[in-house]
């Protein structure tokens, strides 16, 4: 598992900020990205989630070894699953971001889950 500080700033992710992890090891990430996603589910935080499938089921899988059901969120609405890959296409123009697609293709996901979920959004 990740160490304290970095645990402290998955669990206490700073609002209205972006932050990046690189990782190396599959684990690794998994961990930390469940942990991320695994708090703000618990408190009732709207979640999306943009990754590659693999990694998606890596980090359902371990929601379900926590003994939350991403069932019963992606029903609600507070959770949403997207493909990387197609989430990309949305918005990516010779391989930069076009900032116009990227608000409109984000925007809709964001206002969606927000609609289910209170206080921000975990992405």
């Amino acid at each position: 598992m990740s160490s304290p500080l970095v645990s402290a700033l998955l669990i206490e992710a700073p609002v209205n900020r972006h932050f990046a992890q690189l990782h190396r090891d599959p684990q690794a990430l998994t961990d930390a990205v469940t942990l991320y996603l695994e708090t703000g589910l618990r408190r009732g935080n709207p979640v999306v989630v943009i990754a590659a499938p693999a990694h998606t089921e890596l980090f359902l899988n371990r929601l379900r070894e926590d003994e939350i059901d991403p069932a019963a969120f992606l029903k609600s609405g507070q959770l949403e699953l997207h493909d990387a890959d197609l989430t990309l296409r949305k918005f990516m123009r010779n391989d930069a971001p076009d900032w116009e697609d990227f608000r409109r293709a984000m925007a809709s996901v964001l206002e969606r889950v927000r609609a289910f979920g209170r206080g921000t959004t975990r992405a």
